[in-house]
């Protein structure tokens, strides 16, 4: 089956279990925005994290400003390479510079993303320190700051002896942990919110992409109630699929990867609060009622083999077709059937069971959803799934065990309400329960359009019969 790098990349990494995808130019472009936020403006405006950093003695303090700031991935081991600036002054008074350091490590740093489960997030952490090529330079105002501080006299040579010293032994060990945690976190709770990974994770850095996913996550459905789903690798992946084909280049910049399981799972949970059913006390002179439930026996998910966008740049944000599922019902319960007598006494109760079957199938429709309605290019912009119900009927050969009177002379009404009324409550229901927030764009990724031209929007890629990548995407405006 033909598909995108990226449904390739992750049918191989993660399987039949979720994961989520980043892009590596994306990721690096992030780092470089960044870096030039870092930079601050020498000398009296550092960036707030690398800003007045107190040292023991004289009240004095240092500063970093970042002059590069690289992030490279070479055969999945990404290494930042980093120059910095630091300058020493007095504490809280960057612009009076007493002397510069230029600080170029002898090797690029080897960095890895750490997770937080209670957080959502991934930071950057350094793996090794290399040694840093440390050159001073002393101000040609120094003396007089040096002065003015109270440091004993000679003062440039006190300042060598008891603040340099310790700089050049220590520059390389403080400020590149600094700089490394400064770099922005990767907020996926911020884009999949109903997506939580469990610790360990496993990190696969592909050609264009980085795959992410852990052996057990948990899946949050619903919201009235949510239910609390812990997801395990599917054993029936690929469902007797062959391997897909890379033909096409996946337009994502982050995406979540979801076998077809997993979407299963979304719609028999947001259904299962729905397939309860009570007719209410019905009826003429014999009055009646059925409780009872619908159960899901058999649940089919249809994944379209085409890839769709959501363009904010259209009038038409919604995309239909790519998903649907069906159903085959079944239906069981109690019907009761009396005459009303004085005094509320129910006059010849008589009790069967009823039995049936039937089919119910929905479309989950995807449609962009804007809070505020303030643009399409917004933090916490959605995409948004819900079912859409194209089908649901029962059979007519609904079993209703009848014993006598009063229930055997109304079974045909009994019936007609059934195939008329119930299955179309459960549509109802299933609509207004049917709701998933697939994917929401996080405040990280608003930043990287690279000219005002661009803005994001979504993008489904499918595999036909197996899974599909629901991400986001830079459109050309």
């Amino acid at each position: 089956m033909s598909s995108t790098d990226l449904q390739v990349h992750c049918h191989k990494f993660a399987g039949g279990q979720p994961a989520l995808a980043f892009s590596l130019k994306h990721i690096k472009r992030i780092i470089e925005t960044f870096s030039r936020t870092l930079a601050g403006k020498y000398p009296d405006n550092p960036h707030p994290m690398m800003c007045n950093a107190k040292l023991p003695i004289y009240g004095l303090a240092y500063s970093g400003f970042v002059k590069d700031l690289n992030l490279n991935i070479n055969g999945g081991y990404p290494q930042l390479s980093i120059n910095l600036l630091v300058t020493v002054h007095p504490y809280k008074n960057p612009s009076k510079v007493i002397a510069t350091y230029k600080v170029t490590n002898s090797a690029p740093i080897d960095v890895f993303l750490t997770y937080s489960e209670k957080t959502g997030k991934l930071r950057w952490a350094p793996r090794t320190s290399p040694l840093a090529t440390v050159q001073p330079k002393i101000t040609a105002e120094a003396e007089t700051i040096l002065h003015k501080l109270n440091v004993p006299k000679p003062v440039l040579l006190t300042y060598q002896h008891e603040v340099q010293t310790v700089i050049l032994r220590t520059t390389s060990s403080s400020f590149v942990p600094l700089v490394v945690n400064a770099l922005p976190p990767i907020d996926i709770k911020g884009m999949v919110p109903w997506l939580t990974l469990f610790n360990p994770l496993s990190f696969d850095y592909g050609n264009r992409y980085l795959i992410i996913f852990s052996k057990k996550c948990r899946m949050t459905i619903g919201n009235c109630p949510p239910v609390d789903v812990i997801i395990e690798p599917d054993p029936k992946f690929p469902y007797q699929k062959p391997e897909p084909v890379e033909t096409k280049v996946s337009r994502a910049i982050a995406a979540v990867y979801l076998p077809k399981s997993r979407f299963i799972e979304f719609v028999s949970k947001n259904l299962m609060p729905a397939i309860m059913y009570d007719t209410g006390n019905r009826g003429g002179i014999i009055r009646w009622r059925i409780n009872g439930a619908f159960g899901l026996k058999e649940l089919i998910l249809n994944v379209a083999g085409s890839i769709s966008y959501v363009d904010p740049w259209s009038d038409d944000l919604t995309l239909s077709g790519t998903l649907s599922t069906s159903a085959v019902i079944n239906l069981s319960g109690v019907a009761r059937a009396w005459v009303d007598g004085p005094c509320g006494v129910k006059v010849g109760l008589a009790n069967a069971s009823v039995q049936g079957g039937g089919r119910f199938g929905a479309d989950i429709e995807v449609a962009y959803r804007s809070p505020g309605n303030l643009g399409y290019f917004d933090y916490g912009a959605t995409l948004e799934a819900r079912l859409v119900v194209t089908e649901s009927k029962l059979n007519p050969n609904i079993d209703i065990d009848a014993v006598g009177w009063p229930i055997d002379d109304i079974i045909s009404e009994l019936i007609d309400h059934l195939v008329a009324k119930e299955v179309h409550k459960l549509s109802r229901v299933a609509r207004q329960l049917g709701k998933w927030d697939m994917v929401s764009i996080p405040s990280w990724l608003i930043e990287l359009a690279e000219d005002g031209s661009n803005q994001v929007g979504f993008v489904i890629e499918p595999l036909s019969g197996v899974s599909s990548v629901i991400g986001i995407t830079e459109v050309q405006g």
